[in-house]
């Protein structure tokens, strides 16, 4: 039973007249007044519901683009972390390989030469791979001596095919040492990226080679 029904029996019980019309007045009055109260409290949720709104969107865009970044992040991680695997290997295998060997960029600046080259054609020089790593040939031998590395070179990057070839170069009493040197093109896909050699073996002379490389 509603309440105003109830306050309604409550005046009538009490006789009516103008005590019964009081009472039920004022608990009418009481009762809009409550109803009046509950109406503003009510548009008082919905204004706040409506500011809110835009700011919980947001939290739950947030939400979602930090859950797709984690995802990136972890696909990016996995995919670092095989990288890094990738090039552990590669590092390992060359750097382990018993030949001397190394490799430059398609503009002849040296990029990577493994210890059994840096022992045999630096060393003696008093010089290490940093001296020349991201020069060209000509920039650490010299221009008329580092043109026929950058000849050879050339000549690889053209035809995109392996190059046998007599290279030289000079030790710490500069004495010419020759040596055979397999030059080839490295790729990425399709792409020509460099140019990569090894020394097979050295010359001694003209009519005898060292195999002990």
């Amino acid at each position: 039973m509603e309440l105003r029904t109830i306050l309604g029996l409550v005046g009538s019980l009490l006789g009516g007249g103008a005590l019964g019309a009081v009472i039920n007045g004022y608990f009418t009055s009481q009762t809009e007044d409550k109803r009046t109260d509950l109406d503003a409290t009510d548009r008082l949720v919905k204004h706040w519901e409506e500011l809110l709104k835009p700011l919980r969107d947001r939290v739950d865009q947030l939400e979602t683009a930090l859950e797709d970044e984690r995802e990136i992040s972890s696909k990016y991680r996995t995919e670092l972390s095989s990288l890094r695997n990738k090039l552990m290997i590669f590092e390992s295998s060359h750097f382990d390989l018993p030949l001397p060997m190394w490799m430059k960029d398609v503009k002849g600046r040296m990029i990577f030469m493994n210890d059994v080259c840096q022992d045999l054609v630096l060393a003696p020089l008093n010089l290490n791979i940093e001296d020349y790593l991201g020069k060209t040939d000509s920039e650490f031998w010299g221009k008329d001596f580092g043109k026929q590395f950058a000849k050879t070179d050339a000549k690889v990057l053209r035809t995109k095919k392996p190059l046998e070839v007599v290279h030289t170069f000079y030790d710490a009493t500069n004495t010419e040492i020759k040596a055979m040197v397999l030059k080839y093109p490295r790729f990425h896909g399709n792409e020509i990226i460099g140019v990569g050699g090894l020394i097979k073996y050295i010359i001694d002379d003209e009519n005898s080679i060292n195999k002990k490389l």
